[in-house]
């Protein structure tokens, strides 16, 4: 593992950014799995401003996404299309999205193109990765479906998120990230100080699922000093020796 601490929000979005750049500059076919939401924004911003300059040059990124909730709208697919595919400029035959009905298919492409260069994470508050929520993660899955509503934190994240209730999810497990050649995680912000924290030194648990993020062999841990700021040295040094 690799802990990389940088001063601020705007210079851990330039680190993540620079990363997925030179990730796609391979003149090879590249296959990325990207997440969702707030964490990345400006690092998708700072990639989409260098794509817009020659967006030929980067046809050979296929971009993947990691779940996907029940119902027609595509949810996680349309925040994508908004936040990455619009923004890159990625033409429909490079986008490859989860269907919730058929997700292990998902699983299927990607192991049948190559596998996934390049793995980009966020880490909830709660500890959790992709759509690997406490006590519902499953460590020994590829890719599996769960009903939120049968855990206790359903009601207080979608409080959070400001809907009556969550639909049932398809993701991505931490054996499918396993086999992936990278994986960032990013974290921003006191807000995530604990959990960043609690998968570093807590015993590997799907009570705290990022804590089987450990385990990945080539894994890239981006914080701000604020997200970092529970770490001791020896949080640090006892993870990446």
């Amino acid at each position: 593992m690799k802990i990389l601490i940088e001063s601020n929000y705007e210079e851990m979005s330039e680190t993540v950014a620079r990363i997925i750049l030179a990730e796609m500059l391979h003149d090879h076919r590249v296959n990325i799995d990207l997440t969702d939401g707030s964490t990345p924004k400006a690092a998708y911003q700072i990639v989409a401003d260098i794509i817009s300059k020659n967006p030929d040059k980067y046809e050979n990124v296929h971009y993947y996404n990691h779940d996907e909730m029940e119902g027609e709208e595509q949810l996680v697919s349309t925040l994508l299309k908004q936040q990455v595919h619009i923004p890159f400029k990625v033409k429909e035959s490079n986008i490859h999205r989860m269907d919730f009905n058929h997700p292990y298919q998902q699983v299927l492409d990607i192991e049948n193109s190559g596998g996934l260069d390049l793995v980009v994470t966020g880490l909830g508050a709660d500890g959790h990765f992709l759509a690997n929520f406490p006590e519902a993660t499953r460590f020994d899955e590829k890719v599996y479906v769960y009903d939120p509503k049968e855990y206790s934190w359903h009601d207080a994240y979608c409080k959070n998120l400001g809907l009556t209730q969550m639909s049932k999810l398809a993701t991505f497990g931490y054996k499918m990230l396993a086999n992936a050649k990278r994986v960032v995680v990013i974290a921003s912000g006191k807000g995530k100080a604990q959990a960043v924290k609690d998968i570093l030194t807590k015993e590997i648990s799907p009570a705290i699922p990022g804590t089987i993020l450990r385990c990945h062999p080539n894994l890239i841990l981006i914080l701000d000093e604020e997200a970092a700021s529970l770490l001791s040295e020896e949080d640090i040094k006892r993870v990446t020796k």
